[in-house]
């Protein structure tokens, strides 16, 4: 089996295809944790495209979530295969939902989040970009994807991890139906 070897520039391909594909000139982009960070590297790639890029809970691993994923690969599968047997409610939400990735792309996709620059990014200023992340995220460290663009418009979600449909949905909902409301026209 092979490692994937895919970059945000072929995920940022991905989009295009698909924006091609439904057949319109421009575009809001909503991505959740890593399809977060490509809504923003999308935006940055091709602004004449994007109205407005939403990333909800934008996912960076920390440089330790990253070294002991790096160095602990085995100990790391073991505990990952033994995840995918329990119930969400003994292996927690997020370590189930991750458990079900298959474990080559979970490792390349983690140092794809790890190496993010989000200063690197560049987000015009012509494009509003948006992040709605939950205060109790203790995951996904997405306040450093401020960073990507000049200006950033960030709606705090309160007493909300990394899973704000989950855990919220209704308030979710609300936020997200807003920042539709107020960018995408």
């Amino acid at each position: 089996m092979r490692d994937p070897n895919y970059t945000f520039a072929d995920l940022v391909g991905d989009c295009e295809a698909l924006r091609q594909v439904v057949g319109v000139e421009r575009w809001m982009v909503v991505g959740y944790s890593l399809g977060g960070i490509v809504a923003l590297h999308y935006a940055a790639r091709a602004p004449e495209r994007v109205v407005a890029a939403c990333a909800v809970s934008p996912m960076i691993v920390g440089k330790s979530t990253a070294f002991a994923l790096r160095y602990g690969r085995w100990p790391v599968a073991w505990a990952m295969r033994i995840a995918r047997t329990l119930p969400p409610s003994l292996s927690g939400s997020m370590l189930h939902n991750v458990s079900k990735t298959r474990l080559r792309t979970l490792f390349h996709t983690v140092d794809m989040m790890n190496q993010w620059q989000p200063r690197n990014t560049g987000i015009p200023s012509s494009v509003p970009a948006i992040i709605i992340m939950g205060d109790e995220d203790r995951h996904a460290h997405g306040e450093r994807a401020i960073a990507a663009a000049r200006k950033m418009d960030v709606r705090m979600m309160e007493n909300t991890g990394h899973f704000p449909l989950w855990q919220q949905r209704d308030r979710f909902i609300k936020e997200l139906r807003g920042v539709l409301q107020t960018y995408a026209r």
